[in-house]
């Protein structure tokens, strides 16, 4: 939301905390309800977060009202919700108001208002529906109207479609129509809901949880006298979620106390209330609730019955006991109304008896045949007992999790398996945990598991998936010469059995801690070559990918460098065979986006992010939007560009610490082009710099950018200190993750600042010559624009022309800009003002765009 302080302006003094933006489009659309056009509001939010209580304030507001509260036990009842809305206003008036409210068409909604019209109202439900609308339309004659719904998804089929029809025609109607759904609760009519919410003239809802200021403010109001001190707003933010209602209850329970409750004593503050109700309730209430937390989120009564020890008459008592007193619920099984309560209920079972309970849970759904995971579930909160069963569900309830995309919980099933320390394929339970976090993005966790599998695993093959993976986290983690020790001793053991190395040697490539110098590791790999061969295996697309980057980086033939990395990605069976952690997939992306194919990036990186998703692999996401956010500059993109790269970061601050220097460079080049320069200052220290592997191809590229950033700060000798030192050693002076003639042209405009012209012209020579070689458009236009800028001779002109004429034809709309713009200054300076009148605007323009 957005300004999220207190609304009390036209509310006739009430208030609700942080509410201000859904009270003032109350505000609104009651204006718009009294000049005569009709809106409409739908209040959409978990139980307790206030949707009742904003409803209420929108009907206190003083206009006529008629309202109506949907019921489970009603539902099944044609048009309830609609006779509630209009029955206590018929009721009340005279045998005239009546005949008057239930002229014209209206007329045909009066069965539904008769004695016996909870039967069968006769008329067809399309004529009740035309009655009902003229009915309010009647009704709001006397005055602007509000029609307010609550709790619409336990509404009826035949109501609903009223409210539909109604806001299908509402705009000719002086009415709000003011609808509020819990939406943690089943809908009867999900698709009528979907409707309604869809509606035109509907405005969606969807109230917050209270932030931790907004509690203390409640704290400070219910404490009595110094107490408050003892709601500590945290602990209670924590406990309840920011829900208002179970705040309440919370904060009520802990004012009517004695105070000697810590202030960080859980569920035992609400357990203070509950389990005395429980008592109260029936007999086995508590029994059997405890049963329900323990059988969590849900439990069958026999289920529950089993473990609370009750046969199920008696357990069936007292759960429908639990449900009159809003404890439980049932919608098939039984479940908590409010989580605090479960909580309260569950914490109250002893460490011991919980986990003997989680056992007995476990037997009871096994005996069921239910489905795996619901019995690892449990399994997962018992003691150890060296049990080989328990270890068997765990990890196969851990391979159907890792299969939906859920590897947070196939982890924590994998972990409890580990625990059991049986010896049954320790070392395959240790690989599936390794391969879970890697997706989690805890590499430095998955290389201690991967390492301990590999040293228990003899077969050779299993060795070598094993240890590209260990290799794989070893980089992420940024320990790149561990990663090239065990890669290569794995390398030398397949080819002293005469078995293929090669996707271990590819991930070698990765992991050489000094990209582009230090190969030897490699030299008997024969890259290009089996690139290049036949084969369309895994492993051949791999070599593709990273042969078509080492092309793109050391500025080689770029239809050459793009037709590998097609190759690479074609059909999918690099991202399918690698999955969305490996770095391949993104440098055959990023090789196209060199090369000026930015469409087929994109869709690339988009693939990718997709297949992370449904890996549920936070790292791929990471390094897809890190990728992502490159390509995205390279259009002129900023500020989603900027977005994309603080998303990546955000995962790699969490351990993916490759990831950082990369993601941190990319965000620095977008906030220096934004003028963000204290902004990219800090990220370029704390991120880039501080976080890079010394001698890295990270570690060259976010030295690139903060020499950019310097620079762009006016500090021209340290900017040229820090884009020599990026480029050092390197052959091509190219620096990895650059255009071809980046380096060139930012060295050239340096050195030309600082009034060194005769060095500026050669270097920004130079990178014309390999951006040429190169052939990619938007590296020659770059290059010439580059050249343009320290040519003191008359040809500068021409060759800024130049620049804007092959960068026309490229994506890179923000070098376009920059090219305009130089070109407009130049000819300005040369008196030629007309023409660079309109230069200066389209580059200008197209800058502001970007």
């Amino acid at each position: 939301m957005g300004d999220r302080g207190t609304h009390d302006g036209g509310w006739n003094g009430s208030s609700l905390l942080e509410r201000d933006d859904e009270l003032g489009l109350f505000d609104e659309a009651l204006r718009s309800a009294q000049d005569g056009v009709g809106a409409a509001v739908l209040v959409e939010g978990e139980a307790g977060i206030g949707r009742t209580a904003l409803l209420a304030q929108l009907r206190s507001r003083g206009t006529e009202v008629l309202h109506a509260r949907a019921s489970p036990l009603e539902r099944e009842f044609s048009f309830a919700v609609a006779r509630q809305l209009f029955e206590a206003r018929l009721l009340a008036a005279s045998d005239d108001e009546r005949d008057a409210l239930l002229a014209g068409q209206a007329r045909l909604a009066a069965p539904l208002f008769e004695a016996d019209a909870m039967s069968a109202p006769s008329g067809t439900e399309y004529e009740l529906l035309q009655g009902l609308h003229r009915l309010c339309a009647n009704v709001a004659g006397e005055g602007p109207l509000l029609v307010a719904i609550d709790d619409l998804q336990w509404a009826d089929g035949p109501s609903l479609r009223f409210a539909h029809y109604l806001l299908s025609r509402l705009e000719e109607l002086p009415v709000l129509v003011a609808l509020a759904r819990c939406t943690g609760e089943p809908a009867a009519q999900p698709e009528l809901l979907a409707a309604i919410a869809a509606a035109p003239v509907t405005h969606v809802v969807r109230p917050q949880p209270l932030t931790v200021a907004a509690v203390a403010t409640l704290a400070a109001r219910i404490e009595p006298g110094d107490r408050t001190a003892d709601a500590d707003p945290d602990t209670c933010h924590r406990m309840t979620g920011g829900n208002p209602s179970l705040l309440r209850a919370l904060l009520d329970e802990r004012a009517a106390g004695d105070g000697a409750a810590p202030a960080d004593a859980g569920p035992r503050a609400v357990a203070l209330d509950v389990m005395p109700r429980l008592e109260r309730c029936a007999p086995d209430a508590i029994g059997l609730a405890r049963a329900v937390a323990v059988l969590r989120p849900a439990a069958h009564l026999r289920h529950a019955a089993a473990l609370a020890g009750l046969d199920e008459p008696a357990a069936l008592r007292s759960a429908g006991a639990l449900a009159d007193y809003r404890v439980l619920r049932f919608d098939g099984t039984w479940s908590f109304v409010h989580p605090i309560v479960r909580n309260a209920v569950y914490e109250s079972v002893s460490t011991a008896d919980r986990a003997r309970a989680h056992a007995h849970a476990a037997e009871l759904l096994a005996a069921d045949d239910a489905a795996v995971e619901q019995v690892a579930w449990h399994l997962a909160r018992t003691a150890p007992a060296c049990d080989a069963g328990t270890v068997q569900t765990l990890r196969q309830a851990a391979a159907d999790a890792l299969a939906d995309g859920r590897p947070a919980d196939a982890a924590a099933y994998l972990r409890r398996a580990l625990d059991e320390q049986v010896d049954v394929d320790r070392a395959g339970a240790l690989e599936q945990l390794g391969r879970a976090e890697i997706r989690l993005s805890q590499p430095a966790r998955a290389a201690e598991r991967l390492t301990a599998a590999l040293d228990e695993i003899d077969d050779q093959g299993r060795r070598a998936d094993v240890g590209l993976d260990l290799g794989r986290a070893l980089v992420m983690s940024g320990r790149c010469r561990e990663a090239v020790a065990v890669l290569g001793g794995l390398i030398g053991e397949l080819r002293e059995a005469g078995r293929d190395a090669r996707r271990l040697e590819a991930e070698l490539t990765v992991a050489l801690p000094v990209d582009g110098r230090d190969r030897t590791p490699v030299t008997g790999c024969a890259a290009q070559e089996r690139a290049l061969a036949a084969d369309d295996d895994a492993a051949t697309r791999v070599l593709l990918a990273n042969e078509a980057f080492e092309a793109a980086v050391a500025g080689g033939d770029a239809r050459r460098a793009a037709r590998l990395a097609r190759r690479a990605l074609e059909g999918g069976v690099l991202l399918e065979a690698e999955g969305s952690e490996s770095l391949h997939p993104y440098r055959a992306a990023w090789t196209l986006a060199l090369c000026d194919e930015l469409d087929e990036a994109d869709e690339a990186l988009r693939v990718a992010a997709s297949g992370a998703r449904l890996r549920g692999s936070r790292l791929g996401m990471a390094a897809a939007a890190c990728f992502a956010s490159a390509v995205l500059a390279r259009r002129g993109r900023l500020a989603d560009a900027d977005a994309s790269a603080e998303r990546a970061l955000a995962v790699a601050r969490e351990g993916w610490r490759a990831g950082m220097p990369l993601a941190a460079a990319f965000r620095t080049a977008v906030l220096v082009e934004r003028d963000e320069l204290a902004d990219a200052e800090e990220l370029a220290e704390a991120c880039g710099v501080a976080q890079a592997i010394p001698g890295s191809a990270g570690a060259r590229l976010v030295r690139y950018e903060r020499g950019r950033l310097r620079v762009a700060q006016g500090r021209l000798e340290e900017g040229l200190e820090d884009l020599l030192r990026a480029a050092d050693a390197l052959p091509a002076r190219n620096v990895p993750g650059t255009r071809v003639g980046a380096w060139h042209a930012e060295v050239a405009a340096t050195l030309g600042r600082l009034e060194r012209p005769d060095e500026a012209q050669d270097v920004a020579r130079e990178g014309l010559e390999r951006a040429r070689t190169f052939g990619a458009p938007s590296a020659i236009g770059a290059a010439l624009r580059a050249l343009g800028l320290v040519e003191c001779r008359a040809g500068a002109p021409k060759l800024l022309e130049e620049a804007v004429t092959a960068l026309r034809r490229t994506p890179a709309r923000l070098e376009l800009a920059r090219a305009l713009v130089e070109l407009g200054a130049d000819l300005r300076r040369r008196n030629r003002r007309s023409v660079a009148r309109r230069e200066l605007r389209a580059g200008l323009e197209l800058a502001g765009r970007c």
